[in-house]
């Protein structure tokens, strides 16, 4: 930690990098003994906290900054299926900041450094109590710079497009347990549920590429619509509306045999 000419806290965190490691286990696996989707979020969110609170920007700190972050695009890739019993090495790193976005990179590699899944994901600084959108200069003062040196995993998240007249896949009833601090559904969790229609009853099938964007937030009690469709690129696309009809979540997913 050091000083800046005012005399107010400044740390210098080079792309608010971080490394550790697990181990797959039960917990984390679906049937197959396959890692989950919904697991290597969490674990994805577990990433960016170790970076953050190693850098003194743990929530709380933040949130009495008036500054919260919410994430708008999820993109998340498994290069293979991941087994239960592996042991996975974790790098995360600020890709960058382009307006109001700020862009992160994740990289899971298994013990022999080949990489065996990718998240990137990009999220927006709010404030917590009006939800005012704030520009990427808000956290400058903090130190929070790109990292330097790092092959980046991709650029832009592409457009998910729901190809026309998508038929209704069913129902979901928002319940407590999918409720997180901020009062509305969990970002891991929609890939639960997401899940839950990709897959089905499919015995030899896992998610091998998912892209999320979030549109507006889930909260308890609210019956969301699902809809879906195939596409000429091999992938479903899945929407999640609301009781009016409005859009809050938008998903493509790729499955792959077993």
């Amino acid at each position: 930690m050091c000083k800046n000419k005012t005399g107010s806290e400044r740390y210098e965190l080079i792309g608010l990098q971080g490394f550790w490691d697990f181990h797959v286990d039960t917990r984390f696996v679906d049937r197959n003994r396959i890692f989950r989707p919904d697991a290597l979020m969490g674990f994805n969110q577990e990433a960016g906290e170790h970076a953050l609170t190693a850098a003194n920007l743990r929530y709380e700190r933040l949130y009495s900054l008036g500054v919260v972050f919410m994430l708008t695009n999820v993109e998340l890739r498994f290069l293979r299926p991941v087994k239960l019993g592996e042991h996975i090495n974790v790098h995360t790193w600020h890709r960058e900041s382009r307006g109001a976005l700020f862009y992160r990179d994740t990289a899971y590699r298994d013990d022999s450094g080949e990489l065996a899944a990718t998240v990137i994901i990009a999220c927006c600084a709010v404030n917590p109590e009006t939800y005012k959108i704030l520009r990427s200069t808000a956290l400058d003062a903090l130190g929070v710079t790109h990292a330097v040196g790092v092959e980046p995993l991709g650029g832009k998240h592409e457009k998910i497009n729901l190809p026309p007249d998508a038929p209704k896949l069913g129902e979901y009833l928002v319940r407590w347990g999918d409720i997180d601090l901020n009062d509305h559904v969990n970002n891991a969790r929609y890939l639960e549920i997401l899940s839950d229609f990709a897959i089905g009853g499919e015995a030899d099938a896992y998610i091998s590429r998912l892209h999320l964007q979030y549109r507006k937030e889930c909260r308890h009690g609210e019956l969301l619509s699902v809809f879906g469709a195939e596409t000429e690129r091999g992938s479903t696309v899945y929407v999640l509306r609301g009781e009016e009809g409005e859009e809050r979540v938008r998903a493509e997913i790729w499955k792959m045999p077993v």
